[in-house]
């Protein structure tokens, strides 16, 4: 066969001859021969051993012939005995057995929660992939699914009226106080309803021009029900908080030209009255106000007023019928955001932009969708956008809105009592909840390690798409995780920033649920892309979400480097679609031109909104964010150097660092660290005292800090990019930024301007 092959390719032109295969054909035949011979004996010695073992013998049974057979003889040596080995050959075989049994993986039928693997998540819409669609089309055309409801009141005083609530007798709020005592849709609807039409028999008159109407306090039932007495007035809801200091309540209540504000404390409701802009006339509190505080708001120029007697005024004199009529393209709620730097401004969402979203989500997580049954569990403070989307969500759906006390470290304690099956997790509290179990593990050595074996396990079974809660580590281990979460969770969601792969792993394993991880912005509802239900991947954050069209605007970099294997060319996030607002508040008058605020549109020429994220789109076109535009940097062999993200491992993770500021040399790649220590952990490591005139220019320190850094880099996982070069002390807490807005962020400026000198000598040195 070799012979006529080559002959017919000599004949039709090949270089191979007749000759030249007389020569290797011997060669050939010798090589087949031979390993035809050593197949054969292999055979014959494997018949051989089988004779031997199923040969009958009355003194040993076939273990033992299979013993003497195949295993050496310093086992038997060591054992004693034949039979001895058999009895531990079979007991191997048992606990093998046993082991199998209680750790096999038996899949959950949860929708959602099978392995989703798919090459093309979304639809590219340029060549360059740079601007991608979601791969979810809306059918009718319409971005919003839900017809009967066209304003955010609908979903309450409509929808929520409806069958799907059993005509309002299903249950709508609830809180860790009143765990046996809920709302329900028809006590909520009457509630809202009345303290709307209190509002107007207090002398409250509604125009067609937007009026803004403040709400200060924690998330919570009073909180709910006002603003859907807001929404139902027609009036634009203002998230009021102390995120950015109590100088941002002021600057709030100026820019939005509040009409009335609903304050649920006593203490806020003080400085509101010391502080209240001459607009406000109406100021509502959830307690019974005190006859000083009636005079102090009397003498401010504010009709003070408490939600009980709201209530019962409205209740007299109902208002079936708000008197001014809505639109879905109104503003309905305005929240403050500082994302574009030191200016917070207001972002006016309208009822077009939250249902969009809404009916985007619906269509993003199909049957993990909320439903009916569902229990939102709601922590979070409602100056974020999604935690408002969330919620109307789960009232679209006929579902339950819990509540915490407002106590942080009692959290877990609410969702143990309130037993939620959707929750929203935020990187703190994952991190939080990561170092309690590390913190649970730490007494034992066995116990850590059986956690260590057990989660591994289940991280091979979650790989392979077998979702388990019946396994010996589910029940050593995992469903006391789960039991402090209530054990009910069926959809997590993930936002607020980036979170550690090994956290998200830890999550998928524990819980066994639809875990899906969101990024977004307050322009655009603070949803613009979620990964697809059973997407266990963890290097994006998903596609965009029906509604959205996501572009990645390359940056201009004087580095030639290569480009990202499979993805596109990282840049700038944008972000379009129909829940992406429109403009910021901008009131005539009380605009500040020193500020650039005067710029009121939120979207570019292109009908863009620009974000301050860097990221790249993946070849199946979902987005890995980069970082912060402020902060990151492009290295060679397209590396990205995110100093945030590093100055906030190593402040968190490097006892002798009490500050630290990484200043990145692009060209020559020097890390340069600015560290304030710590001086009371460094005086006990170095068992004296130490100051700040000790420190400065101390190489001794200097040496001890670049050691301390160096081990927080090799225990985290840093890359060599990533790992600081040079130590510069600061005497000092690093400045933070003039404005009162952000007190927690670095100025960045003026830390380059005065250590300016010292980064100069440091690079000249290296």
């Amino acid at each position: 066969f070799i012979y006529l092959v080559l002959e017919e390719d000599d004949l039709s032109g090949g270089e191979i001859s007749k000759k030249s295969l007389g020569v290797a054909l011997p060669s050939v035949i010798e090589w087949i021969n031979s390993w035809g011979e050593a197949v054969l004996d292999r055979t014959q010695a494997i018949s051989e051993t089988l004779a031997t073992i199923f040969s009958p013998n009355e003194n040993l049974n076939l273990m033992d012939r299979l013993l003497l057979e195949l295993m050496p003889e310093e086992i038997f040596w060591h054992v004693g005995s034949l039979r001895l080995c058999g009895k531990l050959v079979n007991l191997g075989i048992f606990c093998g057995a046993v082991t199998f049994y209680l750790t096999r993986p038996i899949p959950l039928n949860i929708p959602g929660l099978r392995v989703f693997r798919s090459d093309r998540q979304a639809v590219f819409v340029t060549s360059d992939m740079c601007t991608v669609d979601s791969s979810v089309a809306y059918t009718s055309g319409n971005t919003n699914l839900f017809t009967e409801v066209q304003t955010i009141q609908d979903i309450l005083f409509i929808r929520g009226q409806s069958h799907i609530t059993r005509f309002g007798s299903n249950m709508a709020l609830g809180d860790t106080a009143n765990v046996n005592n809920w709302v329900s849709y028809q006590q909520f609807r009457d509630q809202a309803l009345h303290i709307a039409s209190g509002l107007v028999n207090v002398g409250l008159k509604t125009e067609d021009v937007p009026m803004f109407f403040g709400i200060l306090g924690r998330n919570s039932i009073d909180y709910l029900v006002a603003e859907f007495a807001i929404f139902y007035l027609g009036l634009v809801s203002v998230p009021i908080h102390d995120q950015f200091g109590l100088g941002a309540i002021r600057h709030m209540m100026r820019r939005c030209y509040l009409v009335g504000i609903v304050v649920l404390s006593m203490k806020k409701a003080d400085f509101v009255i010391r502080y209240a802009p001459k607009n406000l006339k109406f100021l509502i509190v959830n307690f019974s106000p005190s006859s000083s505080m009636k005079s102090m708001a009397k003498s401010a120029g504010l009709k003070i007023f408490s939600l009980k007697y709201l209530e019962e005024a409205g209740r007299e004199n109902v208002l079936y019928k708000s008197s001014r009529s809505i639109s879905s393209k109104d503003f309905v709620v305005c929240i403050f955001t500082a994302s574009h730097g030191h200016k917070l401004r207001g972002v006016l969402l309208s009822h077009r932009n939250i249902l969009a979203t809404i009916s985007a989500l619906a269509l993003h997580l199909k049957a993990s969708f909320f439903r009916v049954f569902d229990r939102y569990f709601s922590y979070l403070s409602r100056r974020h956008s999604y935690e408002l989307i969330f919620q109307l969500c789960t009232l679209m759906c006929g579902g339950q809105v819990a509540f915490y006390r407002g106590d942080t470290s009692l959290i877990l304690q609410d969702m143990k009592t309130l037993s939620p099956t959707i929750i929203t997790f935020i990187p703190r509290f994952l991190e939080c909840l990561h170092l309690s179990i590390e913190k649970a593990l730490q007494g034992s050595y066995v116990r850590r390690l059986l956690y260590s074996y057990g989660l591994n396990s289940k991280i091979r079974h979650l790989e392979k798409g077998a979702n388990t809660t019946s396994s010996i580590w589910d029940k050593l281990f995992f469903r006391r995780i789960r039991w402090a979460l209530g054990s009910q969770i069926r959809l997590a969601i993930i936002t607020g920033g980036p979170v550690h792969e090994d956290i998200i792993t830890l999550l998928r394993s524990v819980l066994n649920c639809v875990i899906v991880h969101s990024y977004g912005v307050t322009e655009s509802c603070g949803v613009a892309c979620m990964t697809l239900p059973g997407d266990q991947s963890h290097n994006h954050v998903g596609p965009p979400i029906p509604c959205v069209r996501l572009h990645i605007e390359p940056t201009n970099s004087p580095l030639e480097i290569d480009e990202v294997p499979n993805a596109g060319k990282p840049g700038q996030v944008w972000v379009k679609g129909s829940n992406v607002a429109n403009q910021y508040i901008l009131i005539k008058g009380l605009a500040d031109p020193f500020y650039d605020d005067m710029a009121i549109r939120v979207t570019n020429s292109s009908d863009y909104h620009v974000t301050e994220d860097m990221g790249c789109l993946l070849s199946n076109g979902t987005l890995q964010l980069l970082g912060r535009a402020d902060r990151i940097k492009r290295l060679s062999f397209a590396n990205w150097f995110n100093a945030e993200r590093l100055e906030k491992i190593y402040t968190k993770k490097a006892k002798l660092v009490q500050d630290i500021y990484l200043h990145l040399e692009v060209h020559n790649h020097l890390v340069i660290a600015i560290v304030n220590p710590n001086f009371e952990v460094l005086s006990a490591r170095l068992k004296r005292p130490v100051d700040v005139s000790t420190v400065i220019g101390c190489k001794e320190i200097e040496y001890i800090l670049c050691q301390e850094l160096e081990k927080v880099a090799l225990t985290y996982g840093l890359k060599k990019y990533e790992k600081i070069d040079k130590v510069i002390l600061a005497k000092e807490r690093l400045p933070r930024i003039s404005k009162q807005f952000h007190g927690e962020k670095k100025d960045i400026k003026l830390i380059e301007e005065q250590y300016g000198d010292a980064i100069n000598s440091v690079c000249l040195k290296c």
